[in-house]
């Protein structure tokens, strides 16, 4: 088996992963914000699912005044691991492109 290969589907099985870890994320975060502020933001949360993350992981960072709780770590420990492997899965997938096409990488349209 080529590595390359191994490593893209690797990364692919980790990027479905990461698709439903954002929905627990997600439901967590609906959660913190029916605890800390009722059921209007809770459900304004449930609509503005990235914008939501931001503002109650900053909040909660405030609010125990480090950055150092269980919430936080968790949405920045899942931005690095999905930026990580985006940036790997992209270069894997333009390596397979270049062994496929002779060297030459096709661009995607």
């Amino acid at each position: 088996m080529n590595i390359t290969r191994f490593i893209y589907g690797a990364c692919s099985f980790l990027f479905l992963i990461l698709k439903y870890t954002v929905l627990l994320i997600h439901l967590w975060t609906i959660v913190i914000a029916y605890n800390w502020s009722g059921l209007g933001v809770a459900v304004l949360t449930g609509f503005l699912p990235i914008v939501a993350e931001g503002y109650w992981a900053i909040r909660l960072a405030f609010i125990a005044g480090t950055i150092i709780n269980p919430y936080t770590l968790t949405i920045i420990t899942f931005i690095v691991v999905f930026v990580a492997n985006s940036f790997l899965r992209t270069a894997m997938r333009l390596r397979i492109e270049e062994s496929r096409f002779g060297g030459i990488s096709l661009p995607r349209f």
